[in-house]
């Protein structure tokens, strides 16, 4: 029987880039609670402030519609940690 284990991580953040890298470290334990197992994975995020968003999208055609600050639809505010654009394709 594996339970439930316990994860860690580690961040990078390259600021000429504006990227930021994670890498996430989880042990899995036995019901004796002994590590049986681990595995580490990665990943790297591109930060993009709002109004260079809204200029790669101007600048590829697209029109935003509205700004959400989550999945649940919630209207962006200036304390948003993160934003999510609704757009459309502007026709040529």
């Amino acid at each position: 029987m594996v339970r439930k284990g316990q994860r860690s991580g580690v961040s990078h953040y390259d600021s000429l880039n504006q990227i930021q890298h994670y890498t996430t470290i989880r042990k899995y334990k036995n019901s004796d609670g002994q590590i049986i197992d681990e595995k580490s994975t990665k990943i790297s995020l591109r930060y993009v402030f709002p109004k260079e968003m809204e200029r790669m999208l101007l600048d590829n055609g697209f029109e935003i519609v509205t700004v959400y600050q989550d999945w649940d639809e919630t209207p962006a505010t200036n304390d948003s940690y993160e934003l999510i654009y609704v757009c459309k394709k502007i026709s040529n």
